[in-house]
């Protein structure tokens, strides 16, 4: 996909899922790096949050896989904002959610708004391309597919 296309989908994605973000300052950037597929990197008052993206990997993984990590990373700005509503403390002090605790609740949410198959499908990919996640990395693709399934009971 094309930044333009990214650009696209991350507004929809936004509207449809993360609406209480609507008034925060959130924008992608696409970067050249090994290190992560994405992350978030928070603006110096913890008013204005850039999703960092790999270029190399949104251009090689899914579209779903995609919509995963936007998803992933927006659920990050969700929580440290206290969804939306004002900026926490933990933004305050600019420390993002980071732990292992934070990303397996980060990894809930996403299920929780009907982006369990994308965050697989995330998950997948990054397993393939990184050093595969542990349940000290966040949810593990058992606990992702038993909680998908789970949600469509």
């Amino acid at each position: 996909m094309e930044g333009a296309e990214i650009n696209t989908l991350f507004g929809e994605l936004r509207s449809a899922a993360f609406n209480s973000l609507a008034a925060l300052d959130i924008r992608l950037s696409f970067i050249d790096t090994e290190e992560d597929l994405g992350a978030v990197v928070y603006g110096a008052k913890g008013d204005s949050f850039v999703i960092q993206l790999s270029r190399a990997d949104i251009t090689a993984m899914s579209k779903d896989a995609l919509i995963g990590c936007l998803a992933h990373e927006l659920a990050h700005i969700e929580k440290d904002t206290e969804g939306g509503s004002g900026i926490s403390e933990l933004a305050r002090n600019f420390v993002p959610s980071m732990t292992a605790n934070d990303e397996r609740e980060v990894d809930r949410m996403v299920i929780a708004k009907g982006y369990g198959r994308q965050l697989l499908a995330l998950q997948t990919y990054h397993d393939e391309h990184y050093e595969p996640y542990n349940a000290s990395d966040g949810l593990t693709r058992d606990e992702i597919m038993a909680l998908v399934e789970r949600r469509l009971e």
